[in-house]
């Protein structure tokens, strides 16, 4: 009698929010990472859970279910299981130290390829700031290193310069990091207004005009940057993808462009919970079947807990009836 528990598997892949921040996503006790394929580890839970009555319904000893049994009788089974979202991860705990949430991340299906798109225009300042000033917004006659964007600044999206620096950053880091698979292009946290230069402010004129809305201006504006680069790493890196989150001031599909790169993702962010609202749900179905006629890789970031500017509701669990 035999019994076999085999998955895919790959090397723990260090999926990160954005390119300097590798750290965030393994634990090194545990040899465990956010990203990355675990296959043969799946099989095991789904062993435990299906076949012992194992259950983990939360981080730690509290949240561990272990049945006492005297022996485990196995009928013949023969299972094949995948995940039905390839994209499967949630910031819910410090995943280097926090080590029983670690495992729990695991237990509860989470993980998969190194998808991450967040804010990453950070990094440019990171790099460029003292050598090409150029790269930066003008923000009220003076350069954006800390003005707007909630201190982290912004960027001049009609600099060609810019543009170039951000493929040539792009390629390296996939030449030099072969497991990865997505590179996030995406403005700082609190984006609100473009860059004020002449080329900028001729160029969001211009589609206010055109769309008739300056929310449809900005977020045309943002996605048409982000095209551009990925179409140049398209060149040499047509297997790879540049990602940006469909967000804050650039929710919208951009109506200046047929099609997307066809190797760009978007993350489009919407708030599930309020789907009890029937109205409301059609109109974000629609508002995702708009974004489907431009983008070919669309991945969800999913709001679950309350995240409004009450101090009193700031951080707790969303009840979501009958969805």
């Amino acid at each position: 009698d035999w019994l076999a528990l085999v998955g895919r598997d790959s090397e723990p892949c260090y999926g990160v929010s954005h390119p300097l921040r590798i750290q965030d996503s393994y634990n090194s006790k545990l040899k465990l990472s956010r990203f990355g394929e675990t296959g043969t580890l799946f099989a095991v839970y789904y062993f435990l859970e299906q076949h012992c009555g194992m259950r983990w319904f939360m981080p730690g000893a509290l949240g561990e279910v272990v049945p006492v049994q005297r022996s485990i009788s196995v009928p013949q089974i023969s299972v094949t299981r995948e995940p039905d979202f390839e994209y499967r991860n949630m910031y819910f705990n410090d995943f280097p130290t926090d080590h029983d949430g670690a495992r729990w991340f695991r237990r509860a299906g989470f993980g998969g390829p190194a998808i991450s798109i967040n804010h990453s225009f950070s990094r440019i300042k990171s790099k460029y700031r003292e050598t090409n000033p150029e790269f930066f917004a003008i923000y009220q006659g003076e350069r954006d290193y800390e003005l707007t964007c909630m201190g982290r600044g912004n960027l001049c999206l009609s600099e060609p310069g810019l543009i170039q620096a951000w493929v040539r950053d792009i390629r390296e880091f996939f030449d030099q990091q072969p497991q990865q698979l997505i590179y996030p292009v995406m403005p700082n946290d609190g984006y609100r207004t473009s860059c004020e230069c002449e080329r900028c402010a001729a160029f969001v004129r211009e589609q206010e005009e055109r769309s008739g809305s300056r929310p449809q201006a900005i977020s045309n504006y943002v996605w048409n940057f982000v095209n551009q680069i990925a179409l140049e790493v398209y060149k040499t890196h047509p297997d790879r993808l540049i990602g940006c989150c469909a967000y804050s001031q650039y929710i919208n599909p951009p109506d200046n462009l047929e099609k997307l790169s066809p190797n760009v993702a978007v993350m489009v962010c919407k708030t599930r919970r309020n789907y009890w609202d029937q109205e409301y749900q059609a109109k974000i179905n629609q508002f995702l079947d708009g974004w489907r006629t431009k983008a070919r890789q669309l991945y969800i970031w999913e709001y679950y807990m309350w995240v409004g500017y009450e101090p009193i509701l700031k951080g707790l669990p969303v009840f979501f009836p009958y969805i």
